[in-house]
């Protein structure tokens, strides 16, 4: 464990190196609020609801999706494909750890930081809006809400870890990044509730892993979902890290397996 304490240590001073780049890229991605705005703004001036949303709660939906988003985000795959690919992956391998385990330290670092350096820039967000911002109204929510980060966070690294690993048959894996990045958002609620999607949809999403990464915890927020469906559903959660988890244990074993073969 004192491995992975210093590995997150050290991370983590790297990662003020790029406090520049941090801020213009937690820009980029806070900025997509102010279309949200208008445009809900919009929609909501000839009606009083949509899709089973009044105009408070889905702007509350996408403050929530969108700080919930930077807080959980880890994106391993680019050390990924970048040690697979230029063959730097030989010098971890003979290191006493586990390489998931220093991609899990390095990148919860990563957030880390990241988190603390763009609170300022969510509070405003938060206070300049406030007058439309719904609140849980039981306390216990927010229990539920802190059980959701830790979920959503290991649920998006093993997605970033399989891409990652993908690299050991696909030379150009990494274009497959962005894709990954819009379909976790797009599949998980992030940019669009579950309610606006077709029933057919709704219905299939309502299995998958992509709900845990933004619609899951905004309905614990708005208060979507009882006691008895929060723990059902952080249960299919934790089944699904198991899973995930296993498949990407297996693409690493045959993929190591195809990378010393070739003589790295």
């Amino acid at each position: 464990m004192r491995k992975y304490v210093a590995i997150f240590r050290t991370a983590f001073q790297n990662s003020i190196t790029w406090r520049g780049a941090f801020w213009f890229y937690i820009a980029l991605n806070f900025l997509p609020l102010v279309g949200y705005y208008y445009l809900w703004t919009a929609v909501f001036q000839e009606r009083a609801s949509a899709a089973g949303f009044s105009y408070e709660a889905i702007l509350t939906y996408a403050v929530v999706a969108t700080v919930f988003s930077r807080l959980t985000w880890a994106s391993p795959e680019y050390g990924v494909m970048e040690n697979i690919r230029e063959g730097t992956l030989t010098k971890y391998l003979v290191q006493p750890m586990s390489y998931f385990g220093y991609y899990w330290s390095s990148r919860l670092a990563f957030r880390t930081f990241g988190t603390a350096l763009t609170l300022p820039f969510t509070l405003a967000v938060v206070y300049l809006v406030r007058h439309h911002l719904l609140l849980p109204t039981e306390a216990w929510r927010w229990a539920a809400l802190l059980a959701a980060i830790p979920l959503a966070f290991t649920l998006q690294f093993l997605f970033g870890m399989a891409l990652g690993l993908l690299s050991f048959w696909i030379l150009e894996a990494r274009h497959f990044q962005y894709f990954k990045e819009t379909a976790l958002a797009l599949l998980g609620g992030a940019i669009l509730p579950y309610a606006f999607f077709p029933d057919a949809v709704q219905q299939i999403l309502a299995y998958l892993p992509f709900r845990f990464i933004a619609s899951f915890p905004i309905e614990v927020y708005l208060g979507r979902l009882n006691v008895s469906s929060i723990f059902q559903s952080l249960g299919a959660g934790i089944v699904w890290v198991a899973v995930l988890y296993a498949l990407t244990r297996v693409m690493w074993k045959r993929g190591l397996r195809r990378y010393v073969a070739f003589g790295h």
